[in-house]
């Protein structure tokens, strides 16, 4: 699991919501369901789901204060607390109806790759459609897309074949952490990922119709450690937990320098895969995958973007931001998808006639 972002402001419009407040955007003229992806507007959102890791489970987002939980219900693409900045609630100033984000917290749910993975994590009364355990590699997609299809066809208020729904991926953090281990290449290589990647698209354009997917960049989870190196209680949390959540980035060992800087070549080659599985996946009237790049030029702007309790995971602050850069970049065509934002940034509030953009 790991952290942050920024850059460049990422707005479909000039107008700007104040103080970051949602429904101070004006409202989008009624208009009929849409019948294609491409045409897809906020209010037509009826789902929200969620795929990856600790960061997207909302781990350890309220700090010292708040404890070792998943705050799933502040989780950036798919929390659903009442006055939280997500995706889900900027999508529910439009539609109030929509189904499917997380709520409140609990204690984490954890699959850590083939290694341990333990059935009947989930609470389902809380984590709805986020299928995010922390700990995940991308080789864990089955577990997650299992309990995913379980809530579409158990919740009675999704209508699975003709709701439209989101679904957010952002993953591959763990899968970074082992990029210093002799065997990666067997088991994590870019190509591997690509695989998994594909299988899941596989599935998900297989079982799910009418959905619209969010592939998001991951990013240089180093820096993680360049930051942290300007505290010193975060320097002495990394002596005594780096080397379980993240050892090819906290290590102290001789090669430490060579450690994270394989980790960056890996992530780079990890992007790459995403963005050719984006471009060659077919789009259809019903679905479509699109990457979101906004991630991939990172600079952790402070301390405050790291979750206090481990100076590892995404803060509050973080997560706010990163809801924030999702829905802005949602909106614009692939061609002007910003590869670097900074923080802080500017909600965006769509206009009549935006739609999410798929190419």
């Amino acid at each position: 699991a790991i952290c942050l972002f920024l850059g460049r402001d990422a707005g479909a419009s000039s107008l700007k919501a104040k103080d970051n407040n949602i429904n101070n955007c004006p409202g989008i003229s009624s208009h009929p369901v849409a019948t294609n992806v491409h045409q897809l507007k906020p209010d037509d959102i009826k789902v929200v789901m969620a795929m990856g890791d600790s960061i997207t489970a909302g781990a350890l987002i309220e700090g010292l204060l708040g404890g070792p939980f998943e705050f799933r219900g502040k989780s950036w693409s798919i929390g659903g607390d009442p006055q939280q900045l997500t995706f889900p609630n900027f999508v529910k100033r439009y539609q109030p109806a929509v189904e499917g984000s997380s709520r409140s917290y609990h204690l984490p749910e954890v699959c850590l790759g083939e290694e341990f993975c333990p059935p009947g994590q989930y609470r389902p009364e809380l984590d709805q459609m986020n299928a995010a355990q922390s700990g995940a590699w991308i080789s864990n997609w089955p577990t997650e897309f299992q309990y995913m299809m379980e809530r579409l066809k158990t919740n009675p208020r999704i209508d699975i074949q003709n709701d439209w729904k989101v679904l957010t991926i952002f993953i591959g953090a763990n899968n970074l952490c082992r990029a210093c281990d002799p065997e990666f290449d067997i088991f994590d290589s870019a190509e591997e990922f690509e695989e998994s990647l594909r299988q899941l698209v596989a599935k998900l354009e297989q079982n799910i119709p009418r959905l619209f997917v969010n592939l998001v960049s991951i990013f240089n989870i180093s820096q993680v450690f360049a930051i942290s190196e300007k505290s010193f209680e975060c320097m002495a949390d990394h002596e005594i937990l780096g080397f379980v959540e993240c050892e090819c980035i906290f290590g102290y060992s001789p090669n430490a320098t060579a450690m994270r800087r394989k980790t960056d070549e890996v992530a780079a080659e990890y992007r790459a895969r995403m963005r050719t599985v984006a471009a060659t996946t077919p789009k259809s009237d019903t679905f479509a995958v699109v990457l979101q790049p906004m991630f991939t030029n990172l600079a952790i702007p402070d301390l405050s973007y790291i979750a206090s309790c481990d100076c590892f995971h995404p803060s509050l602050q973080a997560h706010q931001q990163m809801a924030i850069a999702l829905w802005n970049t949602m909106f614009l065509p692939v061609a002007r998808k910003p590869q670097e934002i900074t923080f802080p940034l500017s909600l965006t509030c769509p206009e009549n006639g935006t739609v999410f953009a798929t190419t």
